[in-house]
C-alpha cells in the first residue's frame, strides 16, 4: 500500500478539496517574516500574536516531539450566490454558516480515525486550524497547496484563495509534495483596490488599517478616517479576494456547512436586535467573534455609509445604547445623514450624554468640534 497516496485519496473522500504533505523542518523564512510584521507594528491589536507564539508555531517538533510529517488540508468555501447578493449588511463568505473551526476540526478528527482503520494501527496526530499556533499558510505553501498572494492569502490553482486551511502533525513517515513554482507576477490589483490601503507592501498587511481586523477583533472605536472606506461590511471583508484574477472562475463548495441563510442579516436588523436575539441568531457561527456590541457598532458604520432612511429608527435606538462605543458610532452615522431631524436628535442626546468620547463624536457630527 502506498501510504502517501492513501493519505491523499482519503482526504478527498472525507470532504477536503486540497491535500499536500510536507516535512517537519522549522519554517524559518515564515518565522522571520512573521516576527518582522510584529516588529513593524503591523499586528498591533492582536495581543495574542506574540513572538513566543510565532517561534512555537514555526517549530513542529516543539508542538509534537514525535512528528515525522505534516498533512496540509484545504476546504473550498466559495459560494457564487451568497448572502451579500441580497443583503445590505455584508459578511465575509467564510463566515456565512457554521464556525469553520468546528467544521475543520471535526473533519480532521474523522479523517484520522478513518486512516487508523485503513492502516490498522494507531496514529499519533495533532491537528490545528488558524486558532492554533501553527503557521498554516507557510505549511500550505511548502506542501504545494498554493502560493502566497500579495494580499498574504494562499492562492490555489483550482480554488483561488477561497480555501480554509488546517494541518495535521503526525508520526507517519510520508513522502512530501513539492511547493508550486507559481507567483502573482506583476499583478497588484489586491493592493490597488484595498479601500483602506491596508496592504502596505506585497505580502504585508497592516492590521490597524484592515477592515477585517476592525470589524472582528477591534473592541473599541474605529478610527473616523477609516469609516467611510468600510462601505457596508459588518463582519470581515472580501475585497482583496473579490478583485483577484485567480479567483475569477471558481467552483462552489461541496460542503453543506456554509449556509448563507444562517447568517444573512440586514443593517436595520443588527441595529434593532436585542443581545438575546443576536446570540440566538448567530450562535455557532464566526459572527459571534465580533460580539453583540461590535456588530451594532459595525452596523452603525454601514448605515452611515449606506444612507437609507429606513435605518434611521435603528440608529436612533443605538444612540441610546448602553455601550458608549455603540452610541458614539451611531452619532457618527447620524451625522452622515445631516438632516434637520438627525441634527435635532444629536442635540437632544448631547444634553444628557455623560461619556466624553460620545460627546466628542456628537460634536464632530454636528460640526462643532475642534477635533475634526
Amino acid at each position: 500500500m502506498n501510504l502517501s497516496a492513501t493519505i491523499h485519496q482519503m482526504a478527498y473522500e472525507h470532504g477536503f478539496d486540497l491535500v499536500g504533505i510536507t516535512s517537519t523542518e522549522d519554517f524559518l523564512a515564515a518565522q522571520e517574516h512573521a516576527i518582522d510584521q510584529v516588529n513593524k507594528g503591523h499586528m498591533d491589536g492582536l495581543n495574542w500574536y506574540t513572538k513566543a507564539r510565532i517561534l512555537r508555531g514555526s517549530s513542529p517538533s516543539v508542538l509534537m516531539p514525535e512528528v515525522k510529517s505534516i498533512i496540509s488540508l484545504g476546504l473550498n468555501y466559495y459560494q457564487s450566490r451568497n448572502a451579500n447578493d441580497w443583503s445590505d449588511a455584508h459578511i465575509a463568505k467564510y463566515a456565512q454558516g457554521r464556525d469553520y473551526h468546528k467544521t475543520l476540526k471535526t473533519m480532521m478528527r474523522n479523517y484520522i480515525n478513518a486512516l487508523e482503520k485503513e492502516v490498522d494501527y494507531g496514529i499519533s496526530a495533532k491537528w490545528y486550524v488558524d486558532d492554533g499556533p501553527m503557521l498554516d499558510k507557510a505549511i500550505a505553501q511548502r506542501s504545494g497547496l498554493g502560493w502566497f498572494g500579495k494580499n498574504s492569502n494562499i492562492l490555489s490553482k483550482r480554488y483561488g484563495s477561497w480555501i480554509l486551511l488546517g494541518e495535521i502533525l503526525t508520526d507517519l513517515s510520508l513522502e512530501s509534495n513539492e511547493p508550486l513554482l507559481t507567483n502573482c507576477g506583476d499583478c497588484t490589483i489586491c493592493i490597488d483596490m484595498c479601500p483602506t490601503e491596508a496592504i502596505v507592501e506585497p505580502y504585508q498587511v497592516n492590521t490597524s488599517l484592515c477592515i477585517s481586523f476592525h470589524t472582528i477583533e477591534n473592541r473599541g472605536s474605529v478610527p473616523i478616517n477609516l469609516r467611510k472606506s468600510f462601505g457596508q461590511w459588518v463582519f470581515g471583508c472580501d475585497i482583496c479576494q473579490d478583485v483577484c484574477p485567480v479567483n475569477k472562475f471558481q467552483a462552489d463548495t461541496r460542503s453543506n456547512q456554509f449556509d448563507t441563510n444562517r447568517t444573512s442579516t440586514s443593517i436595520l436588523e443588527l441595529l434593532e436586535m436585542s443581545e438575546q436575539a443576536f446570540k440566538a441568531k448567530f450562535a455557532g457561527t464566526p459572527v459571534m467573534r465580533a460580539k453583540y456590541s461590535g456588530m451594532q457598532r459595525n452596523a452603525c458604520i454601514a448605515a452611515g455609509n449606506h444612507l437609507d432612511n429606513a435605518n434611521l429608527p435603528g440608529l436612533l435606538k443605538c444612540l441610546e445604547a448602553i455601550d458608549p462605543i455603540v452610541r458614539s458610532h451611531a452619532a457618527w452615522a447620524l451625522g452622515q445623514f445631516d438632516t434637520t431631524a438627525t441634527r435635532q436628535a444629536l442635540k437632544i442626546r448631547r444634553k444628557s450624554e455623560e461619556d466624553a468620547g460620545v460627546i466628542t463624536e456628537i460634536d464632530i457630527a454636528l460640526g462643532t468640534s475642534t477635533n475634526q
